[in-house]
């Protein structure tokens, strides 16, 4: 009898063990399933942002870009649109305080090519690359790029003192 005790209470405790198991089981796989779904709805919602993002600044610039009928913006046009509250609150939208940068410094650093007019594509990089603040890899760009310029410079300086020197020790000689 004592044994059937004991064989009795070991099959209730590994019974309830699976029960239990079995359960846990079930809620570690609703976690996962409404963990995709988060996931799904956040990359939808991310690219919904994009999407509105996108449309913010093609709206921008066809409002910045209103005056000039070459579908460009001059510097004289884009200081007359970004006097408007109107405009200065569609930059801040996007991330870039107008107020903070300068009309002359922002179309500065839009006009990447540097001709004085600002396409629409030049505009779009742009935008996209100022908003928010500066991030580590931007960071960590211009400071690579810096120090490769800087080497440039340096070759190029030990190359002129060459060319000094020898111009100074032998003069110069027309060919």
């Amino acid at each position: 009898r004592v044994f059937m005790e004991c064989a009795f209470g070991t099959f209730v405790f590994f019974m309830v063990f699976s029960c239990l198991n079995i359960i846990t089981a079930i809620f570690v796989d609703n976690a996962s399933m409404l963990k995709k779904v988060d996931e799904e709805a956040m990359l939808r919602e991310t690219m919904k942002q994009q999407m509105s993002t996108m449309k913010d600044i093609e709206n921008l610039f066809k409002k910045v870009s209103v005056a000039d009928l070459s579908g460009n913006v001059a510097l004289k046009g884009f200081k007359q649109q970004l006097a408007d509250v109107r405009i200065q609150a569609i930059f801040k939208s996007v991330g870039i305080d107008t107020d903070a940068v300068g009309s002359d410094v922002l179309f500065e650093l839009l006009d990447f090519e540097g001709d004085g007019r600002v396409g629409y594509a030049e505009f779009l990089k742009g935008i996209k690359e100022l908003q928010g603040l500066a991030r580590s890899v931007d960071i960590y760009r211009l400071r690579r790029q810096a120090n490769i310029t800087q080497k440039q410079v340096l070759k190029i300086a030990e190359r002129v003192d060459e060319v000094a020197q020898i111009v100074s020790t032998h003069g110069m000689r027309r060919v």
